[in-house]
């Protein structure tokens, strides 16, 4: 598997260490991705419930918040770790296909396409380009071990994947209505 999980790229090595010691955390993180909503809320200021998740930060030294506050303003700290979470998934799809865990591999693509669609939960623009581009990692798995190693899936896994992907109920045109 190539490009889907960025192999070759400097700290690879890391990455797989690290996923070979977070084994129990990446299997919460894909019972995450099968929830209907992240929940996060976005405003120009953290939440009390997200702060251990996106520490607070020291806003006072930017001059828009002098008398006269921004009219609009979102902090949208939750797009880069759901990013980097989809980058995870991807790479131990890698592990799980050359491993030949097929189960693994098949759970870790469905949960890429469901931490896109938190990434796509508020309808702003960044939100739409984050989801397209953790989506594309998810395309990209499914092309590698369609390509590479096409006896991986099952027939019944393939049906399952068809059926999850057509069922993604977001539209470009939601971020414009």
């Amino acid at each position: 598997i190539k490009e889907s999980a960025l192999q070759g790229e400097e700290g690879w090595e890391e990455k797989l260490a690290f996923i070979d010691q977070h084994t129990e955390q990446i299997a919460m993180v894909r019972k995450a991705a099968r929830m209907p909503k992240l929940g996060y809320r976005v405003g120009f200021a953290t939440e009390l419930e997200d702060e251990a998740i996106f520490p607070t930060h020291d806003l006072s030294g930017y001059e828009f918040l002098g008398p006269h506050p921004p009219l609009i303003g979102a902090l949208l700290q939750n797009l880069a770790p759901l990013r980097a979470i989809g980058r995870l998934l991807s790479a131990d799809t890698v592990l799980a296909t050359e491993d030949g865990d097929a189960q693994r591999a098949y759970d870790n693509v469905v949960a890429i396409f469901g931490i896109a669609r938190h990434a796509e939960e508020h309808p702003l623009l960044i939100n739409g380009l984050v989801m397209l581009s953790i989506q594309q990692l998810g395309y990209l798995s499914i092309q590698d071990i369609l390509t590479d190693y096409p006896e991986l899936w099952s027939n019944a896994q393939l049906q399952d994947l068809a059926h999850t992907l057509g069922t993604q109920d977001y539209s470009p045109e939601d971020w414009f209505n």
